[in-house]
């Protein structure tokens, strides 16, 4: 998937971390190689605490699993 900045999704920092509904506020590529994954900043919602993270899922496609 290809996210964009305000983009809505479900983010987590690790994989034993629960996924939180947020908001992406940017992005940044490891390297220089355009073909590395990027890292995307996320305001989290409640919370109001921002993660870098490359573990994102579609917030709309993924709502009703994880309500």
């Amino acid at each position: 998937n290809s996210f964009v900045d305000q983009s809505l999704v479900w983010a987590r920092q690790t994989p034993t971390e629960i996924y939180w509904p947020g908001r992406i506020l940017g992005q940044h590529h490891e390297n220089s190689i355009a073909s590395a994954k990027p890292f995307y900043h996320v305001q989290l919602f409640v919370t109001e605490q921002s993660i870098w993270t490359d573990d994102l899922l579609p917030y709309s496609q993924c709502r009703d699993s994880m309500t």
